[in-house]
């Protein structure tokens, strides 16, 4: 008997008994209802995420976009002025920048109609030429072929230039090298080439000007904001002198080095000393001062 209502007990206490008696489609309609529910409260869950994650958005500042990695394409070269072109080393200096630079070259002398020099040096003179005979004609021609085509001819342009007078300031800044002296090694031109000219203006005007000191303001006034400009002056081995009424030539050297770095600033100024003044090729022919072209 006590078994009998231990069991009855269990069995009305049982937590499953209540959905003994429910109805299937009572059931049923419970579940579904339940997770109609539960789909409902996960889709506003969602939608309150979206707006959220859209205020958040909305309240970043604008991104700033990265600057490209690749580098600027680089502009065109700087034109090249050679003053003194038609001396020796102004004509070799002239040569290295057509042979080993895409630049144009300007190069200055004293008088064009005696250019013999740079034209030499620069292999002008490699063409094939044509004379006639004299009694046909006095013509002859000079004509390129395609061995000067490394060249760089058709760069240069030929200036009939006086450096001690004031020079027009240039459209753009320039690569400026000034080679123009009034010696030669260290003994003064006029003396040196026994040429008249040079002569008959060192004692007729003899404060004219000296091409190391008032010829250098003068190009340095010429050169705009960016320029360079190279001076080849002497270094402490080279022991020579010379004495002369307007300046000794190591007193002149030194002064033209002292103007050129005064400038500063607006013009950048490169003195390149120059071993030997008597020796200014190496064995292989080419200058001393060694050039590269701007990247």
């Amino acid at each position: 008997m006590r078994v009998f209502i231990f069991l009855l007990l269990a069995f009305l206490l049982h937590p499953c008994l209540p959905y003994l008696f429910v109805p299937t489609s009572f059931s049923t309609a419970l579940r579904s209802s339940s997770s109609e529910d539960d789909a409902s409260i996960l889709r506003e869950k969602a939608a309150s995420l979206r707006r959220e994650a859209e205020e958040l958005r909305a309240s970043l500042p604008t991104p700033v976009p990265s600057p490209s990695s690749s580098p600027a394409p680089p502009g065109p070269p700087k034109p090249a002025h050679v003053y003194g072109a038609n001396g020796q080393l102004g004509s070799w200096l002239t040569r290295t920048v057509l042979r080993t630079t895409s630049s144009p070259v300007f190069a200055h002398i004293h008088d064009a109609s005696r250019s013999s020099k740079l034209s030499y040096t620069v292999g002008a003179e490699d063409g094939q030429g044509s004379i006639e005979p004299a009694w046909r004609s006095r013509e002859q021609s000079m004509s390129y072929t395609s061995s000067m085509r490394s060249y760089g001819l058709d760069r240069l342009t030929l200036l009939e230039t006086e450096v001690l007078q004031a020079q027009p300031r240039l459209p753009a800044p320039v690569k400026a090298f000034y080679c123009a002296s009034d010696y030669r090694g260290v003994v003064p031109r006029a003396v040196a080439s026994f040429e008249p000219g040079l002569l008959f203006r060192a004692l007729v005007n003899p404060l004219k000007g000296r091409v190391e000191v008032e010829g250098l303001v003068n190009i340095l006034d010429s050169l705009p904001t960016g320029s360079e400009l190279v001076l080849p002056s002497v270094g402490p081995t080279v022991k020579g002198d010379y004495v002369t009424p307007l300046g000794d030539f190591q007193a002149l050297k030194k002064e033209s080095v002292r103007i050129a770095q005064s400038r500063g600033g607006d013009i950048k100024v490169n003195v390149v000393e120059l071993p030997k003044i008597d020796t200014l090729r190496e064995s292989d022919g080419r200058p001393v001062v060694r050039l590269k072209e701007e990247g």
